[in-house]
C-alpha cells in the first residue's frame, strides 16, 4: 500500500505523453506536436488554435448575458445560426480533395468549439455582472429608504 500512493500520485500529476497544449500566443508560428503524416484533421485544429480569435463570441456572449436567461437562449440560437468560417486556404493549397477537408473539418470542429466556450464564458461574466448589479442596487435602495423612513417618523 505504501509504494501504490506515490505511483498513483506520480501518474496523476504527470502530462501523457499525447497531450497537445493550445500556445501561449495566438500567433505562435511553430507548435511542436508529433503528429502522424495523414493527420490532416488536426492539423486543422492546431491552424485554428493559431488563427482564431474568440473575443466577439466573448463580447456576444456577455451581452446575451446581461439578459439572463433569454438572452442566453437567444445568444445560443444566434451562436448556432452563425457559420464557422472557412479554413485558410493557403495551408491547404498542395493537399488532395480528401485531405482538404479533413483539414477543413478540424478546422471548423475546433472554431466552433471555442466559440461555444468563449459564449459562455461572457455570458457567464455577463450574468454575474447584472446580478451583482441588482444586489447592490437593492441594498442601496433599501438603505436609502431606511434613512428617509426613519428621518420621515422623527420629524413627525
Amino acid at each position: 500500500m505504501g509504494r501504490v500512493l506515490p505511483c498513483v500520485f506520480l501518474l496523476c500529476v504527470t502530462c501523457p505523453a499525447y497531450a497537445q497544449t493550445k500556445p501561449a500566443a495566438p500567433d505562435t508560428v511553430g507548435i511542436h506536436v508529433k503528429l502522424p503524416p495523414d493527420s490532416y484533421y488536426e492539423r486543422g485544429r492546431l491552424a485554428a488554435i493559431r488563427r482564431y480569435n474568440t473575443r466577439k463570441a466573448t463580447t456576444g456572449g456577455f451581452v446575451a448575458g446581461l439578459f439572463g436567461p433569454p438572452g442566453w437562449g437567444v445568444g445560443w440560437i444566434a451562436l448556432k445560426a452563425a457559420k464557422p468560417g472557412s479554413a485558410p486556404s493557403e495551408q491547404s493549397a498542395e493537399m488532395d480533395s480528401t485531405q482538404v477537408a479533413d483539414f477543413a473539418r478540424g478546422y471548423t470542429d475546433y472554431v466552433k468549439e471555442a466559440r461555444q466556450a468563449a459564449f459562455v464564458s461572457g455570458a457567464v461574466k455577463g450574468t454575474t455582472t447584472t446580478a451583482v448589479v441588482v444586489v447592490v442596487g437593492g441594498l442601496v435602495m433599501s438603505v436609502f429608504l431606511f434613512v428617509i423612513l426613519s428621518a420621515i417618523t422623527q420629524s413627525g
